[in-house]
């Protein structure tokens, strides 16, 4: 049960009437699996492991509701009249429906081999079968291979007494992705659009159109990788290492192709549209180690990767992302040689300081490039150099994807005590800051806008505030990305376990106090709420603050006991 009062922000977000839905649905999911597997030792050194099976899964979601609206202003609150027929609306509205079934079939085989524990291989194809894909690229065929060699069990080894463990490997294989809405390769029409009949008294009727145009060609996205890696073991265990080297190509990425408007459809096509190729490193570091009575414990994970799209369907090389509300630009794109996902915008070169600056910003032919700005507008730059600041100047102004990941826990114990934490930290990104509206105005800013630039006060940094903004500040630019720099204490616990003496006595097993927080301290210049963003699900979608709620700092203590 859904309920929206009756709000009023600005004429642009308001609800006059209050609304109350309410509906159920049932989801039925079935996998079905067999395997078959056969192991067989040869001389006592070949180990030999073979498995066959099948794989059938299945989903359903069926739906039923209704809705109404208008239930009366001085009851609208009231959790008692916030049902379907506490509405005054006449026209009262029911839904329901099923969704399109999807169903994956797959068949697969691996074989593992191993010799003596030193020599290692594994093989393993599948065959995949998508109900959301046609006839024509139904199925897809998945291979992958590995191989490892334990170096540390080699003889050789024995006098490299420091070296508990040694062994390389290499890995190669395809994975396939069917993600994408069902029927996404046939034509779809839609109840989408209304006319009137009548010559006095007219009826508005709702027809049908074509919704999205056919792609019976759509295909299995497929992921391409190889990786070198080594393991390594030293003094007991007490250190080790573990280090990867990777590429991984995506070819035939799933996205939707846009089309133009005078093809009728209201929606855009699946297709397969482009290359990603991500490489890079992966480093984990442990140790374990005993002074007197405290033990340690400390991981440090490390990562660093490159994004870059090697290939984008269609003529132009790139494909828009996300674009920014009522500024109704797109500041993400998919582009030949750039990261994916990557913002775009105009380029700006500090605040006008007088109007004299405004006046020398001029053209090859002594035009003014900004004729509306005035001092404490932002200054844009010809970044083509054609003389005219417009669309043609929208250029690659930052990368969402972090250069460098740090991961880093730790644990000390010492007899009954224990503490352990765990930091994170990303470097050489940046994030694009959307959430300040340009629709409202008067509305609430950061504090940071009090050092803006005034006539009184000017500021190299940040610009002027109006309402009328005749220079268009609020245009996607560089000024609304900045770097996402941080390091986040993640949890920190500290906690005591009681001795054993003691809860004994009473016939329990163990009892702990402790005490713990998360997301205690974050080092970061980002001026936004939070610098952890991410994605929200969509590649062309990373990297922007949309205001989203930060994460949520607590602290606590409490006491587990055990009977």
């Amino acid at each position: 049960r859904n309920f929206t009062p009756t709000y009023e922000f600005h004429p642009a977000a308001s609800n006059l009437t209050n609304d109350v839905s309410q509906g159920s649905g049932n989801f039925q999911g079935i996998q079905w699996e067999n395997t078959a597997n056969y192991v067989k030792t040869v001389n006592e050194k070949h180990n030999f492991d073979f498995l066959l099976g099948t794989s059938y899964r299945a989903n359903e979601f069926r739906q039923v509701g209704g809705s109404t609206s208008n239930i009366p202003f001085d009851s609208q609150f009231n959790p008692n009249f916030q049902y379907i027929d506490a509405g005054q609306d006449t026209l009262d509205l029911t839904f329901g429906g099923a969704s399109v079934d999807y169903a994956l079939i797959s068949t697969f085989s691996r074989l593992l081999y191993d010799y003596d524990e030193k020599y290692l291989f594994s093989a393993t194809v599948r065959r995949d079968g998508s109900s959301n894909f046609g006839a024509n690229n139904q199925f897809g065929v998945f291979p992958s291979f590995s191989a490892g060699w334990v170096a540390s069990n080699e003889d050789f080894m024995d006098g490299f007494e420091d070296v508990s463990f040694l062994k390389v490997r290499a890995s190669w294989g395809v994975n396939g992705s069917d993600r994408i809405a069902p029927l996404s390769y046939v034509s779809r029409v839609e109840n989408v659009f209304t006319y009137a009949f009548g010559a006095e008294e007219q009826t508005l009727n709702t027809g049908s159109a074509l919704a999205t145009p056919p792609n019976k060609d759509v295909k299995w996205e497929e992921s391409e990788q190889i990786d070198i890696g080594i393991e390594l073991g030293l003094f007991d265990d007490k250190l080790t290492v573990e280090a990867d080297v990777y590429r991984k190509t995506t070819k035939d990425l799933l996205m939707a192709q846009l089309i133009p408007g005078y093809i009728g459809a209201t929606n855009n096509p699946i297709s397969n549209l482009g290359e990603i190729r991500n490489q890079g490193i992966e480093l984990s570091l442990t140790h374990r180690a005993s002074v007197y009575e405290v033990d340690f414990s400390t991981t440090l994970n490390y990562t660093h990767f490159t994004n870059e799209v090697i290939n984008v369907a269609g003529e132009t090389g790139f494909l828009n992302g996300w674009g920014w509300p009522v500024r109704n630009t797109a500041i993400t794109r998919m582009s030949e040689g750039y990261a994916v996902g990557h913002f775009i915008g105009y380029q700006s070169d500090g605040i006008f300081q007088s109007q004299s600056e405004v006046f020398s910003h001029i053209n090859s032919e002594g035009d003014l490039l900004q004729p509306n700005a005035a001092p404490g507008d932002i200054k844009f730059l010809d970044s083509n150099g054609d003389g005219v600041i417009d669309s043609d100047d929208i250029t690659d102004i930052g990368n969402p994807w972090p250069k460098h990941i740090f991961g880093l826990s730790s644990n000390i114990d010492y007899k009954d005590f224990y503490i352990s934490a765990v930091f994170n930290a990303q470097i050489g990104h940046d994030i694009f800051r959307t959430y300040e509206r340009s629709d409202v105005t008067f509305s609430n800013y950061q504090s940071f806008w009090m050092d803006r630039w005034t006539p009184s006060a000017p500021s190299e940094v940040l610009p002027r505030l109006t309402s009328t903004d005749p220079n268009n500040n609020q245009r996607p630019s560089d000024f609304y990305v900045e770097k996402g720099n941080f390091l986040r204490l993640r949890n920190l616990q500290i906690g005591w376990n009681l001795p054993k003496r003691w809860i004994d006595k009473a016939q329990m097993q163990e009892v702990k106090v402790y005490f713990t927080a998360n997301n205690l301290l974050t080092i970061t210049n980002y001026r936004g709420f939070d610098p952890d963003i991410g994605t929200s699900g969509w590649i062309l979608d990373t990297g922007i603050d949309k205001g989203f709620y930060p994460n949520n700092r607590s602290i606590g203590a409490g006491i587990n006991v055990t009977l």
